[in-house]
């Protein structure tokens, strides 16, 4: 991530998420009452950066940062919620293991192409991410591939025996 790009999400975001005093409590670093400007941004950065890790070399990133599908959003502030209950067990029960494998999941997934950003057009790639096939015995001029030779004879493909 650029030092220019924003975050997928706000304080803002946040603490309509979890709440303006559980936000403040997590992330009140100094005792000042009021959350840190830098562990916000610390948050931020991470929650950002793991989520972009799943989408590099599949999705253009710049695409994805100028005009962030809802998807990432969610995903990078569930994270988010996640890491701050790893960071405050004791201020409010949660199973952050749980979100944290939900949410690496669904990464996943959207990586594999098994579930798709929730945009249409840019940034999601184009159908064909691969190359061309060729095999022995294909055409490479019209991109048919032709049956290979049988290793065994016989009626059945089998061999006779």
């Amino acid at each position: 991530r650029g030092l220019m790009a924003l975050p997928y999400w706000s304080e803002t975001d946040l603490t309509n998420r979890i709440g303006a005093e559980s936000a403040r409590v997590y992330l009140d670093d100094s005792n000042e009452g009021v959350i840190g400007a830098g562990p916000l941004a610390r948050l931020q950065a991470d929650c950002d950066s793991f989520v972009e890790g799943f989408l590099r070399g599949i999705y253009d990133l710049d695409a994805v940062r100028a005009d962030p599908p809802n998807q990432v959003k969610r995903l990078s502030l569930d994270l988010a919620e996640a890491r701050l209950a790893r960071r405050k067990p004791e201020y409010k029960r949660s199973d952050w293991l749980e979100m944290e494998a939900s949410i690496r999941q669904e990464l996943v997934d959207i990586r594999a192409g098994k579930i798709r950003l929730d945009v249409v057009g840019s940034p999601e790639p184009g159908a064909n991410q691969g190359g061309n096939l060729i095999a022995p015995g294909s055409d490479t001029t019209s991109g048919i591939i032709s049956a290979p030779a049988l290793v065994f004879g016989g009626t059945c493909g089998m061999g006779d025996f």
